[in-house]
């Protein structure tokens, strides 16, 4: 029996490496047709966000293991805010703060790209 892989379906997404991040970093470019665009993987983290929230002022939900949280990027301040957490203990709270700032830029960079222009979560 000869087996063939499948042909592209046109939802295939590049990965690359991010050899600049001191920690394991693996860069996931979102396309317009995934529900739940990956931004990146650090430390355990899924950092991500759900294309259905293009109302809701920039933000990331991340999870690791049975930990998930949901950030608010405060953009005209240059902060982090805590929408809701499961599971997230004082630890897990300040490596995902780290690891959102270390990503500020990118982060906020994929949100328009996404979505188009972000609106602030402080308005």
């Amino acid at each position: 029996m000869r087996l063939t892989p499948p042909a592209p379906t046109g939802l295939d997404v590049q990965i690359s490496l991010l050899p600049i991040y001191p920690v394991c970093c693996i860069l996931r470019m979102a396309t317009e047709r995934e529900a739940v665009p990956t931004i990146i993987f650090v430390r355990g983290w899924r950092v991500f966000f759900y294309s259905n929230e293009s109302n809701e002022p920039v933000h990331v939900h991340a999870e690791k293991g049975d930990a998930e949280c949901k950030m608010w990027l405060r953009m005209d301040i240059y902060d982090v805010e805590e929408a809701w957490s499961h599971n997230l203990t004082p630890r897990l709270r300040r490596e995902i703060r780290k690891i959102i700032f270390d990503h500020f830029d990118l982060i906020v960079d994929e949100w328009k790209r996404h979505f188009g222009a972000p609106s602030d979560a402080g308005d």
